[in-house]
Protein backbone atom coordinates (compact mmCIF):
# COMPACT_ATOMS: atom_id res chain seq x y z
CA UNK A 1 0.00 0.00 0.00
CA UNK A 2 1.49 3.71 -1.11
CA UNK A 3 1.35 5.65 1.86
CA UNK A 4 2.13 8.69 -0.06
CA UNK A 5 -0.08 11.96 -0.72
CA UNK A 6 -2.47 11.05 -2.76
CA UNK A 7 -2.12 12.38 -6.16
CA UNK A 8 -4.43 15.34 -7.55
CA UNK A 9 -5.94 14.65 -10.68
CA UNK A 10 -6.24 17.46 -13.11
CA UNK A 11 -10.24 17.36 -12.95
CA UNK A 12 -9.55 18.43 -9.03
CA UNK A 13 -7.81 21.35 -10.09
CA UNK A 14 -9.68 24.67 -9.51
CA UNK A 15 -8.67 28.07 -10.38
CA UNK A 16 -8.90 30.42 -7.24
CA UNK A 17 -8.97 34.58 -8.41
CA UNK A 18 -8.92 37.14 -5.09
CA UNK A 19 -11.66 39.51 -5.01
CA UNK A 20 -11.16 43.14 -4.39
CA UNK A 21 -13.69 44.40 -1.80
CA UNK A 22 -13.28 47.76 -0.85
CA UNK A 23 -14.99 48.72 2.47
CA UNK A 24 -14.46 51.88 4.36
CA UNK A 25 -13.33 51.11 7.91
CA UNK A 26 -16.66 52.02 9.87
CA UNK A 27 -14.53 53.69 12.69
CA UNK A 28 -13.18 56.30 11.09
CA UNK A 29 -15.28 56.51 7.82
CA UNK A 30 -18.67 55.61 8.09
CA UNK A 31 -20.84 54.40 5.02
CA UNK A 32 -23.25 57.29 3.70
CA UNK A 33 -26.63 57.03 2.95
CA UNK A 34 -27.33 55.84 -0.58
CA UNK A 35 -30.52 56.94 -2.01
CA UNK A 36 -32.22 54.06 -4.05
CA UNK A 37 -34.92 52.76 -6.34
CA UNK A 38 -35.77 55.95 -7.75
CA UNK A 39 -39.21 56.46 -9.08
CA UNK A 40 -39.85 60.02 -10.86
CA UNK A 41 -42.25 58.73 -14.00
CA UNK A 42 -45.24 59.69 -12.75
CA UNK A 43 -44.16 63.17 -11.53
CA UNK A 44 -42.51 63.76 -15.46
CA UNK A 45 -45.64 62.73 -17.53
CA UNK A 46 -49.13 63.51 -15.05
CA UNK A 47 -50.85 66.77 -16.23
CA UNK A 48 -50.80 69.15 -13.27
CA UNK A 49 -54.22 70.86 -14.33
CA UNK A 50 -56.32 67.78 -13.66
CA UNK A 51 -55.32 68.49 -9.39
CA UNK A 52 -54.52 65.09 -8.69
CA UNK A 53 -50.54 65.38 -7.07
CA UNK A 54 -48.17 62.87 -9.04
CA UNK A 55 -46.11 60.62 -6.57
CA UNK A 56 -42.16 60.78 -6.15
CA UNK A 57 -40.80 57.40 -4.61
CA UNK A 58 -37.25 56.25 -3.17
CA UNK A 59 -35.73 54.24 -0.54
CA UNK A 60 -32.61 54.96 1.71
CA UNK A 61 -30.30 52.67 2.71
CA UNK A 62 -30.12 53.53 6.22
CA UNK A 63 -31.47 56.75 8.19
CA UNK A 64 -30.54 59.85 6.67
CA UNK A 65 -31.41 63.55 6.17
CA UNK A 66 -32.90 63.88 3.01
CA UNK A 67 -33.52 66.80 0.41
CA UNK A 68 -36.03 67.11 -2.83
CA UNK A 69 -35.64 69.83 -4.99
CA UNK A 70 -37.25 70.63 -8.70
CA UNK A 71 -34.85 71.98 -11.40
CA UNK A 72 -35.10 72.66 -15.34
CA UNK A 73 -33.69 70.01 -17.31
CA UNK A 74 -31.67 71.83 -19.42
CA UNK A 75 -30.34 74.31 -17.05
CA UNK A 76 -29.63 72.45 -13.79
CA UNK A 77 -28.58 75.43 -12.24
CA UNK A 78 -31.78 77.15 -12.46
CA UNK A 79 -34.22 76.04 -8.85
CA UNK A 80 -38.15 75.58 -9.51
CA UNK A 81 -39.14 74.39 -6.08
CA UNK A 82 -37.56 72.75 -3.16
CA UNK A 83 -40.21 70.11 -2.72
CA UNK A 84 -38.45 68.75 0.33
CA UNK A 85 -36.23 70.64 2.43
CA UNK A 86 -33.39 68.72 4.62
CA UNK A 87 -35.83 65.97 6.53
CA UNK A 88 -35.06 63.78 8.60
CA UNK A 89 -36.01 59.69 7.11
CA UNK A 90 -35.62 56.22 8.50
CA UNK A 91 -34.53 53.65 6.42
CA UNK A 92 -36.71 51.91 4.04
CA UNK A 93 -38.98 53.05 1.76
CA UNK A 94 -40.43 56.66 1.53
CA UNK A 95 -42.89 58.88 -0.83
CA UNK A 96 -42.98 62.62 -1.63
CA UNK A 97 -46.29 63.95 -3.23
CA UNK A 98 -45.98 66.79 -6.35
CA UNK A 99 -48.70 68.82 -7.57
CA UNK A 100 -46.69 70.17 -10.65
CA UNK A 101 -46.08 73.66 -9.49
CA UNK A 102 -43.09 76.09 -8.80
CA UNK A 103 -42.06 77.66 -5.32
CA UNK A 104 -44.58 80.57 -6.60
CA UNK A 105 -47.61 78.11 -7.36
CA UNK A 106 -47.53 78.37 -11.38
CA UNK A 107 -47.91 75.68 -13.02
CA UNK A 108 -44.99 74.21 -14.90
CA UNK A 109 -43.81 71.93 -17.99
CA UNK A 110 -43.08 68.54 -15.81
CA UNK A 111 -41.60 67.16 -18.79
CA UNK A 112 -38.82 69.91 -18.29
CA UNK A 113 -37.79 69.00 -14.98
CA UNK A 114 -35.42 67.26 -13.04
CA UNK A 115 -35.99 66.12 -10.28
CA UNK A 116 -32.80 66.22 -7.90
CA UNK A 117 -32.29 63.86 -4.28
CA UNK A 118 -29.63 64.92 -1.67
CA UNK A 119 -28.62 63.36 1.04
CA UNK A 120 -27.17 65.52 3.83
CA UNK A 121 -23.16 63.72 3.89
CA UNK A 122 -23.49 63.68 0.15
CA UNK A 123 -25.06 67.41 -1.20
CA UNK A 124 -22.76 69.74 -2.37
CA UNK A 125 -19.97 68.11 -4.34
CA UNK A 126 -19.75 65.09 -1.45
CA UNK A 127 -21.01 66.82 1.64
CA UNK A 128 -23.19 69.63 2.55
CA UNK A 129 -21.46 72.75 4.35
CA UNK A 130 -21.42 72.46 8.01
CA UNK A 131 -22.98 75.59 10.19
CA UNK A 132 -25.82 76.57 12.39
CA UNK A 133 -28.81 73.43 11.61
CA UNK A 134 -31.73 76.94 12.48
CA UNK A 135 -30.31 78.28 9.46
CA UNK A 136 -29.87 75.28 7.02
CA UNK A 137 -32.39 75.95 4.96
CA UNK A 138 -33.94 77.19 1.21
CA UNK A 139 -35.22 80.83 2.09
CA UNK A 140 -38.61 81.53 0.50
CA UNK A 141 -38.83 84.13 -1.61
CA UNK A 142 -41.81 86.87 -2.53
CA UNK A 143 -41.34 88.46 -6.17
CA UNK A 144 -43.83 91.31 -7.06
CA UNK A 145 -44.65 93.52 -10.14
CA UNK A 146 -46.95 96.30 -11.30
CA UNK A 147 -48.75 95.96 -13.66
CA UNK A 148 -49.50 92.42 -14.74
CA UNK A 149 -49.75 93.41 -18.07
CA UNK A 150 -47.39 95.72 -19.76
CA UNK A 151 -45.12 96.55 -23.08
CA UNK A 152 -42.46 98.66 -21.65
CA UNK A 153 -40.16 99.60 -18.25
CA UNK A 154 -40.99 97.19 -16.27
CA UNK A 155 -40.06 96.90 -12.03
CA UNK A 156 -39.56 93.60 -10.70
CA UNK A 157 -39.36 93.51 -6.83
CA UNK A 158 -37.81 90.84 -4.90
CA UNK A 159 -37.88 90.10 -0.78
CA UNK A 160 -37.31 87.22 1.61
CA UNK A 161 -40.72 86.57 2.95
CA UNK A 162 -38.83 85.51 6.83
CA UNK A 163 -36.73 88.78 6.48
CA UNK A 164 -32.98 89.12 5.92
CA UNK A 165 -32.11 89.23 10.32
CA UNK A 166 -32.88 85.87 9.70
CA UNK A 167 -30.57 84.72 7.21
CA UNK A 168 -26.77 85.72 8.18
CA UNK A 169 -25.10 85.27 4.86
CA UNK A 170 -21.76 86.46 4.06
CA UNK A 171 -22.68 87.08 0.53
CA UNK A 172 -25.00 86.00 -2.09
CA UNK A 173 -25.78 86.58 -6.08
CA UNK A 174 -29.02 86.88 -7.18
CA UNK A 175 -29.56 85.74 -11.01
CA UNK A 176 -33.07 86.52 -12.79
CA UNK A 177 -34.40 84.26 -15.63
CA UNK A 178 -36.92 84.86 -18.37
CA UNK A 179 -38.29 82.03 -19.96
CA UNK A 180 -35.92 80.00 -17.79
CA UNK A 181 -32.77 82.04 -19.99
CA UNK A 182 -30.61 83.63 -17.31
CA UNK A 183 -31.12 87.50 -18.28
CA UNK A 184 -28.72 88.92 -15.31
CA UNK A 185 -26.82 87.93 -12.34
CA UNK A 186 -25.89 90.10 -9.21
CA UNK A 187 -23.26 89.25 -6.84
CA UNK A 188 -24.02 91.07 -2.76
CA UNK A 189 -22.10 91.37 0.01
CA UNK A 190 -24.29 92.91 2.66
CA UNK A 191 -27.96 91.84 3.29
CA UNK A 192 -30.87 93.73 1.50
CA UNK A 193 -34.81 94.31 2.46
CA UNK A 194 -35.55 94.29 -1.27
CA UNK A 195 -34.40 93.62 -4.73
CA UNK A 196 -34.93 96.11 -7.42
CA UNK A 197 -34.62 95.39 -11.33
CA UNK A 198 -35.81 97.13 -14.31
CA UNK A 199 -36.79 94.84 -17.22
CA UNK A 200 -37.38 96.48 -20.75
CA UNK A 201 -40.70 94.32 -22.19
CA UNK A 202 -40.56 96.02 -25.58
CA UNK A 203 -37.98 93.92 -26.60
CA UNK A 204 -40.05 90.90 -25.73
CA UNK A 205 -42.49 89.12 -27.74
CA UNK A 206 -45.89 89.87 -27.26
CA UNK A 207 -47.28 86.67 -25.44
CA UNK A 208 -46.85 85.25 -21.51
CA UNK A 209 -43.53 85.21 -19.64
CA UNK A 210 -41.98 83.14 -16.86
CA UNK A 211 -39.87 85.25 -14.52
CA UNK A 212 -37.83 83.80 -12.48
CA UNK A 213 -35.39 84.95 -9.39
CA UNK A 214 -33.08 82.63 -7.81
CA UNK A 215 -30.99 83.77 -4.56
CA UNK A 216 -28.17 81.72 -3.68
CA UNK A 217 -25.67 81.94 -0.66
CA UNK A 218 -22.83 79.78 -2.03
CA UNK A 219 -23.19 76.93 0.64
CA UNK A 220 -26.10 74.94 -1.07
CA UNK A 221 -28.95 77.47 -0.11
CA UNK A 222 -31.52 78.63 -2.35
CA UNK A 223 -34.71 80.64 -2.63
CA UNK A 224 -36.66 80.77 -5.88
CA UNK A 225 -40.32 82.43 -6.32
CA UNK A 226 -41.40 83.24 -10.10
CA UNK A 227 -44.46 85.17 -11.70
CA UNK A 228 -46.03 85.13 -15.13
CA UNK A 229 -46.77 88.42 -17.12
CA UNK A 230 -48.46 88.88 -20.07
CA UNK A 231 -46.90 91.24 -22.43
CA UNK A 232 -48.77 93.33 -25.52
CA UNK A 233 -49.28 96.66 -27.14
CA UNK A 234 -52.70 97.60 -25.31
Amino acid sequence: MDNGALKEKPEDKKELHKIAIHTPDSGYEPFPVSIINRSTYEALTFDPRIGKPATISYGLTKAGVIRLRIVRRDNPGLLLLTLQDWTEQEFGRHEAKWDGRDASGNIIDNKKVLIIFDAKDQAFEGKHQEHDARRCYDPKLIIEITPQKIKGNLEIITSFSEGPDKLKWASYEIKYFIDYSLFKREVFKDMKDKFYFSLDTAKLSNREHVITVNIDDFNDHIGTASLKINVNDS
